[in-house]
């Protein structure tokens, strides 16, 4: 059975929640696969991931966690892998409140973490040039602050994962591009993440902005040459507990701490269309003020739910549920200026929920707003409290 991405859609919910609106059935399970390919260790699961045939259920049979882990380069990658319908890898759920409201009887404590333990740009784990996989569960940590979680690059189509647990990332903790490591642009279709993401952004230094610590997102899909297409692609994303004002970590103290956004769409060149977002996010509070190491004051934000940015238009998008509670930045951030645009037809918010937002609102040294529901660009919002 084929993963069901682009767009979700959810009936018969009288009070919709994050969690009802995005508690979705796995598509495939180990009783129905065609073929049971069973994993161990690193050495098996490499085996399993190179010999794969379509309709495969590969799944970790072990004990206890078995760590993937590397300091020099991705601790594990899948390239170039597109079998003629799904291939099922189960990684193991990790238990959190929200994956186990999610996938209730699929958590236990047998499950893979995968480990970028440098302090360098690697993602712990990466997927290139993909189609047609159906990825569950997973630990994606960086243990030294280095890296960021997961990376999806292009070209890349009918890429479902479920129930990833992404905790205690340097960098961005989901990050979808559609380059790929050599430059090349490749299209970015039917992907649909449902992910935890916490502990993000514990190391600034690793972000290129002026203001260091407000590029670094649970989920960011952006970049790309003119070529770029970003389309018909669903992300459910719960991201909360970034670096915090005033923490010390990856040796030096964050007086703005870290994390512009849960999730951040948009795109300077190309196309990105049709996307779906559903999210919740709580205790992102970062202060971009430009008092950051190696930062300077650059008008940046920080601690948003969803911040559009760029200048494509992201023609139809749909954001059925977002929800913000205790950050400092608001529910939906955009900026309007400089040709960055939300397009035609608009954006549009069908539920949106804060408590003690914008808690943060200095126009001296950064664009954070002191509105919820940012009205400068071409947003419609729907059912908004």
């Amino acid at each position: 059975m084929r993963a069901v991405s682009g767009r979700h859609r959810t009936s018969g919910v009288a009070s919709p929640s994050f969690t009802s609106l995005t508690n979705w059935p796995r598509p495939t399970t180990l009783a129905g696969a065609m073929r049971q390919v069973p994993f161990t260790d690193k050495t098996s699961l490499t085996n399993a991931i190179t010999n794969m045939v379509a309709g495969d259920y590969i799944y970790y049979n072990g004990t206890g966690v078995l760590t993937i882990s590397s300091s020099t380069t991705y601790p594990f990658s899948i390239s170039s892998k597109t079998p003629s319908s799904a291939v099922t890898i189960d990684f193991g759920t990790v238990s959190t409140t929200q994956i186990d409201a999610w996938s209730p009887g699929s958590s236990s404590g047998n499950y893979v973490q995968f480990d970028y333990s440098g302090t360098s740009s690697n993602e712990s784990i990466k997927i290139a040039a993909c189609s047609n996989l159906n990825i569950y569960g997973g630990l994606i940590t960086a243990s030294n602050a280095g890296g960021g979680g997961i990376g999806l690059w292009g070209a890349s189509s009918n890429i479902l994962w479920y129930d990833a647990y992404v905790n205690f990332i340097g960098g961005s903790g989901v990050n979808v591009l559609n380059n790929t490591t050599g430059g090349a642009a490749g299209p970015i279709s039917n992907v649909t993440f449902r992910a935890e993401v916490t502990r993000w952004a514990m190391n600034p230094s690793l972000d290129p902005h002026i203001d260091k610590g407000c590029g670094l997102q649970a989920c960011i899909v952006h970049g790309g040459n003119v070529n770029s297409s970003y389309d018909n692609c669903t992300f459910a994303i719960y991201g909360h507990n970034p670096l915090q004002p005033g923490e010390v970590s990856a040796g030096q103290t964050w007086p703005e701490g870290g994390g512009g956004s849960v999730i951040e769409p948009g795109n300077d060149n190309g196309t990105q269309t049709n996307f779906t977002l559903y999210v919740k996010g709580d205790s992102c509070n970062m202060t971009p003020n430009g008092t950051n190491p190696g930062s300077a004051v650059n008008g940046e934000t920080g601690g948003n739910g969803i911040n559009i940015w760029g200048s494509t238009s992201l023609a139809g998008m749909v954001i059925p549920w977002v929800e913000m509670t205790n950050c400092s930045g608001s529910p939906v951030h955009c900026t309007a200026t400089s040709g960055w645009q939300t397009g035609t037809p608009p954006v549009t918010v069908n539920h949106g929920r804060h408590t003690n937002t914008n808690t943060y609102y200095n126009p001296a040294t950064s664009s954070n707003r002191n509105v919820p529901y940012d009205t400068t660009g071409n947003v419609v919002y729907n059912d908004c409290t």
